[in-house]
């Protein structure tokens, strides 16, 4: 680190280092979808690995068809809110008075 003798190390902090979890993740977390196989010349070993896979990501499949419905119930709960709080300011505003120019 070159510069001023008497220059101060401004790098104290994380400037992009992690973040904070939240306290509450509004959101749940999104299921991994497993890695597909890499080919291997024993045809044993090979079609063990892809069945296995293939299970992996039946799972997966219903992990995501749960977390996408959750999500679509999230959104129409936020809407419902949304809806609600609209509807009890739906009085019409007070209109302001128009000024009246001064001379």
């Amino acid at each position: 680190r070159g510069g001023c003798a008497n220059s101060v190390d401004t790098r104290k902090f994380w400037v992009h280092g992690p973040s904070m979890p939240k306290a509450s993740p509004s959101k749940a977390p999104l299921p991994k979808k497993p890695r597909e196989p890499k080919k291997v010349k024993d045809v044993a070993l090979n079609t063990m690995r892809v069945a296995n896979y293939q299970a992996k990501l039946a799972v997966y499949e219903e992990e995501m068809a749960a977390y996408k419905a959750g999500q679509r119930e999230r959104k129409v709960d936020k809407r419902s809110a949304q809806r609600r709080l609209s509807a009890g300011d739906a009085e019409p505003a007070a209109k302001r008075p128009t000024p009246v120019p001064s001379s």
